[in-house]
């Protein structure tokens, strides 16, 4: 009898390490926040709306949580919502300024003073540092002068800072100075930095640099 109550505690104790391991897991990826689960903790690689925590990125527009760090995406550390996020004061904004784009659905928007990056939400050409905004998608394009990233959407080669812009899925593709990095879309070896590139679990449509 002794031997199994102490069998029984045992596995209550355990358990209780595992709950709580997983609660922790959870917490750090935000899982309870306005209990649904952050964009940091989902992926979505065949859409490429953004990167989750740990992902490779190149800037704080790549990341779900808009924070590159290193090459790295990182926990979200600002309160307030960057342009492109729900909103339904000016406050909750650091643009300061919250717009309803259409019934219901209310945004922060940039403005001149806060401007968009780079694959970044967008309403205007002069609320994008690269001067272009693309209004059917409602996001910042590559310029001349401001260059879309491996993954972002592109239309023509000069808006890529690779120069290669792959026209089927209308994302800048790895080469030259910006070859694609871990996990990131690719259709060639030699646009990887590994020189490897290969399909994966997380899409059907896109193959993916290793």
């Amino acid at each position: 009898m002794k031997h199994f109550v102490y069998l029984s505690g045992l596995f209550l104790v355990i358990l209780g390490l595992l709950t709580l391991r997983t609660y922790n897991i959870m917490d750090q990826n935000n899982f309870f926040a306005d209990h649904q689960p952050s964009l940091e903790s989902q992926r979505s690689p065949a859409s490429l709306t953004c990167r989750v925590q740990n992902d490779t990125c190149r800037n704080n527009s790549d990341c779900c949580s808009h924070n590159c760090s290193q090459n790295t995406c990182e926990r979200r550390v600002e309160s307030k919502g960057f342009n492109g996020e729900r909103c339904s004061r000016n406050f909750n904004c650091l643009s300061g300024y919250c717009s309803e784009i259409s019934p219901g659905n209310k945004r922060c928007v940039p403005t001149t003073s806060f401007k968009s990056q780079v694959g970044e939400f967008c309403m205007h050409n002069a609320t994008c540092v690269s001067g272009y905004c693309d209004n059917r998608n409602r996001i910042c394009r590559g310029s001349n002068t401001h260059k879309a990233y491996v993954g972002q959407f592109c239309e023509f080669n000069y808006e890529c800072k690779s120069e290669n812009c792959n026209r089927q899925y209308k994302k800048c593709l790895g080469g030259g100075d910006d070859p694609a990095m871990y996990l990131e879309v690719c259709t060639r070896n030699i646009q990887c930095m590994s020189g490897y590139c290969d399909t994966n679990q997380y899409s059907q449509t896109y193959l993916r640099c290793l």
